[in-house]
């Protein structure tokens, strides 16, 4: 090329890591003597509740979601020797009295058809239903008008035992700032002199100067390799062929794989490419699993 151009290749692979806290309390107490089985908080996330259900319709139009951002946290309980109804029904009085709106709600037959009784329970949930799909109940709402909290739940039954899948969403908008990009340091000749890591850091590694990571991340995999050649994704791929449209580049490779706990993977996104947006870097393309 005629003019002096400054290649930049780094790959920040961000893996989540879903931590598991059975401590910390819920927006909804458990029920009485029920067991948490297992429980997810994540900040950051998008969420997407079931807000309508027909059976009747064809598949591709039985369900209406309800898509929101905030930080949200996954229960899972099983209580022995209560039914699916009482369950709920004090779920309800418990929102009821907190005052939440309850926008869409099925019970008994309205949640299932014969042939796919499981459909809801699956769709609706974090975890796994496994045979807790009995005596279904499901119910969605939203507390304030903007709204500031939604919840969904659902309530199935197996033989004597209960299972309770809740989330619950605190509904803002995601932090951002996080990390910071400094594409003078970068510029800079840089060293091959390996920072210390933290004590969780893969031996060798260090941050990449151009970004930093993002706050308790930790580095479990590191490649740092002179004058590479690599090819960029560019563009979705070919739905016949799979292959994706590439760039490639040569110079120096680095690569970096930090896994973080208890925060999504949409809010580490959004604050890398804010940190990059900031100095002056433009998307060219953008995928999600959507």
């Amino acid at each position: 090329m005629k003019n002096n151009i400054i290649k930049v290749l780094l790959i920040c692979t961000t893996y989540l890591c879903c931590a598991f806290n059975l401590q910390a309390k819920p927006l909804l107490t458990a029920y009485p003597d029920a067991k948490l089985e297992e429980k997810v908080t994540l900040a950051g996330e998008e969420t997407q509740f079931v807000s309508a259900f027909n059976p009747a319709l064809k598949k591709s139009q039985q369900f209406e979601y309800k898509t929101f951002v905030g930080d949200v946290s996954h229960f899972s309980y099983q209580i022995k020797n209560v039914a699916s109804l009482k369950v709920m029904e004090n779920y309800k009085n418990a929102l009821s009295d907190a005052g939440f709106k309850v926008l869409y709600t099925c019970s008994s037959n309205d949640c299932y058809e014969k042939r796919e009784d499981k459909l809801l329970a699956e769709e609706s949930s974090y975890f796994n239903v496994s045979s807790y799909y009995g005596q279904p109940h499901y119910i969605y709402a939203i507390k304030g008008d903007l709204p500031e909290v939604a919840i969904s739940l659902f309530v199935g039954q197996y033989k004597n035992t209960t299972q309770a899948l809740l989330t619950t969403v605190n509904i803002k908008e995601i932090e951002t700032g996080l990390i910071k990009a400094d594409f003078e340091a970068f510029k800079k000749k840089v060293s091959n002199k390996i920072k210390k890591s933290t004590h969780e850091d893969l031996k060798g590694s260090a941050d990449h100067l151009l970004l930093s990571r993002y706050p308790g991340s930790y580095i479990e995999d590191y490649q740092n390799v002179d004058y590479e050649e690599f090819s960029i994704p560019i563009g979705k791929s070919d739905k016949k062929t799979k292959a994706f449209p590439v760039l490639d580049v040569t110079g120096d490779l680095t690569r970096i794989t930090y896994i973080a706990n208890k925060v999504s993977t949409l809010k580490i996104y959004h604050n890398y490419v804010s940190a990059l947006t900031k100095e002056g870097f433009e998307t060219v393309i953008f995928l999600s699993k959507k």
